[in-house]
């Protein structure tokens, strides 16, 4: 039947769900189709009348509605019967194939698998009535007009004033969700359900069933091999194509961090489009429709939590304006999208065409085992009263689910991205992003949804710098070729030191037209630039925390005559303890501290060995060498003084030298800042640290310039030895001293690198020199761990110390000091 018929007919009122459950009479499920009853007929010679047609099969109660062409659907079929000739057609059949299985080689209601079968019941008892009897819609349609007096229907062709016939299943029928026929010939799919059906019928009284008499649904059949009309009706059941999908990001994530998992659907109909609701056809009922209809998400409480509107930062959100909630109590994500195409707006209703998503959260538990994959089940939910009847009556579409599934590793990065948005500013789209913490992150790569193709696009020609700090960034990207004055949806990549990487998002945003006003001094923006990143201050309570721990006192507790002093350093030399400090530490008074300092009576230990240690030459302490320590874990190095036994510095007489006298040595400076945690990439098991990041091509980011020290250099080449770590297939470097360039260090393959070169006699001076690092050629940028410049150092001291190396009994000539009275320490 034609489109136009089944949107204006009459019979709408079977798609608002009026015919009900429960009736006297049956319908016969798992049958035999038409071409297979009692008396076989032949397709050839078969069903070639059409005396009787239905001109409309559709909607009844629906206990369980189609999601796809994949899914089934359980219906109380309704159909509007009508008798084309100008006789009486006896005990109408009606016959629906409704096999479920594959390979049935005839998939129709003729010369199928299986079929329903349903009657024109219930009928008049009394034979020759010709009145008709008032829809019932609790018993089946009817009673029927019965010429021949038996237990089924007959029609006559303008009977009942010209009315209308119904016929009901007055049992649901389960049949396939299949959509090849549009409305008429069509054979293009339209969003509607096609089912495949027969009616059959007598052509002369006491011509159907057993011995000529019809009783129920078991004896319908063709009076003879024509007189059957068998084709495949283009219902009014909606029939949407919903495709969900999830996906998690990051995967992996360390215990006691979260992934953003993100619950997406596609509703694509050929040949359908949304229109405005009309009066005759509801919204749920256009076509390509899904309702009523919500996802759960199913995860375990064991594994970790949802973020929810009480456990910033994040809530579950979602794109149509719907409903969505954290169930504790079920351990679910609750999402009812809503409506957003021209049909309707309606809550847990689906148009055609349409798509949506829905974001939450998760959040994993820190006593989760690295290793484990986390799995969490999306089950789509159909209703046929939906929220209007507290979606008592859902049924879970099993069939259907997807997971959102991520890993945990305790080797994932720490990059957390807290907001994403978008404004204009003097004719451009600005992206503004901020991240909660980076750690093992590289770069970004920016990336738009292209409306046109449906794929993300790169925003900038290459990724951008990531400030791979522990309060994370803010960050601004121009991107020059957005539209304005629409939503526009992005996506971040990021990009770690092993090159993996993890996408964040999408984030759908509307362009903003203002700036930001109010901003804190840390928030300030440079609006002259097209990127710009900068690291997050540590939070005040942090700060605050840190500052707490420093005024700590390093005394341990216990009695005068048990505790222990805790002296700590940070560099290697001469170290002095006053006494007056050590009282305090060790709890007793100066007078007494002095006399164990005097007597010998401290004992100095550093990992349970004894150091050698001689009271300070004006009487106020003890001096030891202390030695700077190198570890991961500390920048401090622990040496404890208590009553004891100590070790006095030995002495030894010295006289002057003979012959001529060295003037220089060969010193090698070594300079690091830990600066940027690397704890993902493979660096050595002795430094989780790098200095600076650079990134080639973003001013501001290539390069760093380092203020070094070099005290009285001597005449004579240098080298410079820098601790790299590259990311790419290529990098190289430009270096320079004091403005002028002296070489390049370039090298392949991504990991840690070591290059030197040679500084020229001359470059150095005696104070602060400035040393540039420019990158010149790396596509994810590259890492400064460290570098060492080994120089001719002249014997001068400076602030009346020098460290030097002197060759065993050679002569070496000092100078700089003030005083002649100079101490001579021996720490070889």
């Amino acid at each position: 039947m034609a489109l136009s018929n089944l949107k204006g007919s009459p019979l709408v009122l079977l798609g608002l769900g009026l015919l009900l459950a429960g009736a006297a009479e049956a319908t016969i499920t798992n049958s035999r189709c038409v071409g297979n009853l009692q008396s076989p007929l032949s397709p050839g010679n078969s069903c070639t009348a059409n005396d009787v047609t239905f001109i409309l099969v559709g909607l009844g109660d629906q206990t369980n509605g189609c999601l796809n062409t994949s899914d089934t659907v359980s219906i109380y079929l309704g159909a509007q019967l009508q008798n084309t000739s100008g006789q009486t057609r006896y005990d109408i059949g009606m016959f629906v194939y409704d096999y479920l299985g594959t390979g049935d080689p005839t998939p129709n209601a003729f010369g199928g698998l299986q079929c329903a079968v349903e009657a024109l019941r219930p009928a008049y008892a009394t034979a020759g009535v010709t009145t008709c009897g008032p829809l019932n819609l609790s018993g089946g349609s009817g009673p029927f007009y019965n010429d021949d007096g038996d237990g089924c229907g007959d029609l006559v062709k303008g009977m009942c004033n010209n009315a209308n016939v119904f016929m009901k299943f007055t049992s649901p029928v389960t049949l396939k969700c299949t959509d090849n026929v549009g409305p008429g010939t069509s054979t293009q799919p339209d969003g509607f359900v096609d089912i495949p059906t027969c009616a059959t019928w007598g052509n002369s009284n006491k011509e159907v069933g057993p011995n000529g008499t019809c009783t129920d649904e078991s004896s319908v059949e063709p009076g003879t091999g024509a007189k059957c009309n068998c084709a495949v009706i283009n219902s009014n059941i909606p029939l949407p194509r919903i495709a969900p999908s999830c996906s998690c990001t990051p995967t992996p994530v360390r215990p006691g961090q979260s992934s953003a998992c993100t619950v997406s659907f596609t509703n694509t109909i050929p040949n359908c489009t949304a229109t405005t609701p009309t009066t005759s056809t509801p919204e749920r009922f256009e076509c390509g429709t899904g309702s009523f209809l919500r996802f759960k998400v199913g995860y375990s409480s064991a594994q970790g939590q949802v973020l929810s509107t009480a456990s910033s930062p994040a809530t579950p959100t979602e794109t149509t304006s719907g409903s969505v909630a954290v169930d504790t109590t079920n351990s679910q994500v609750v999402w009812t999208p809503r409506n957003t195409t021209a049909s309707g707006t309606s809550l847990g209703v689906i148009g055609p065409n349409e798509s949506a998503s829905m974001t939450y959260q998760f959040y994993v538990n820190p006593t989760v085992a690295s290793g484990t994959t986390i799995n969490q089940t999306v089950t789509l939910y159909w209703s046929n009263t939906g929220p209007a009847g507290s979606w008592s009556d859902e049924v879970a579409k099993t069939a259907q689910t997807v997971n959102c599934s991520f890993a945990v590793s305790n080797q994932a990065t720490w990059a957390r991205v807290s907001s994403f948005a978008a404004r204009e500013e003097d004719g451009r789209v600005a992206l503004e992003w901020e991240t909660a913490a980076e750690v093992g992150t590289v770069a970004f790569e920016v990336e738009r949804l292209d409306a046109a193709s449906g794929r993300f696009v790169p925003v900038a020609e290459r990724a951008v710098p990531a400030v791979a700090q522990l309060p994370g960034g803010r960050y601004r990207l121009i991107d020059t070729a957005a539209p304005r004055g629409q939503k526009l949806t992005y996506r971040l990549v990021e990009v770690d030191q092993k090159g993996a990487r993890e996408v964040f998002g999408p984030y759908r945003v509307t362009v903003e037209r203002e700036r930001p006003s109010g901003l804190a001094k840390d928030q300030e923006r440079d609006f002259t630039a097209d990127f710009t990143a900068k690291t997050k201050p540590v939070s005040p309570r942090l700060a605050r925390a840190s500052q707490a721990m420093a005024k700590a006192a390093p005394a341990a507790a216990g009695t005068s005559t048990t505790r222990r002093a805790r002296v700590e350093v940070s560099r290697s030399g001469l170290v002095r303890v006053h006494a007056q400090d050590l009282a305090n530490a060790l709890g007793s008074t100066l007078d007494e501290t002095s006399g164990l300092i005097r007597g010998g009576r401290l004992r100095l230990s550093h990992t349970g060995q004894d150091v050698a240690w001689q009271p300070a030459a004006d009487g106020d302490g003890l001096v030891f060498y202390g030695e700077a320590v190198q570890s991961p874990y500390t920048s401090v190095n622990v040496y404890w003084l208590e009553r004891g036994t100590g070790q006095a510095v030995a002495t030894a007489s010295a006289s002057a030298g003979a012959g001529p006298a060295a003037t220089s040595f060969m010193d090698t400076l070594h300079l690091e800042t830990d600066a940027i945690p690397g704890v993902s990439a493979p660096l050595p098991v002795e430094d989780f640290w790098i200095w600076k990041s650079l990134f080639p091509g973003f001013p501001g980011y290539d390069r760093a310039a380092l203020s070094v020290q070099v005290p009285a250099p001597a005449v004579g080449s240098a080298t410079l030895t820098i601790n790299l770590y590259g990311f790419a297939d290529s990098q190289r470097i430009g270096l320079s001293v004091n403005g002028q360039s002296f070489g390049e260090i370039a090298w392949s393959g991504s990991g840690p690198y070591t290059g030197t070169v040679a500084v020229p006699s001359g470059l150095l001076q005696d104070g602060a020199n400035q040393i540039e690092i420019v990158a010149l050629d790396a596509a994810r940028g590259l890492w400064l761990d460290s570098f060492d410049l080994t120089y001719p150092h002249l014997y001068r001291a400076a602030a009346d110390r020098l460290a030097f190396r002197a060759a065993a009994g050679g002569t070496v000539s000092l100078s700089g000091f003030r005083s002649s009275d100079v101490a001579v320490w021996d720490v070889a």
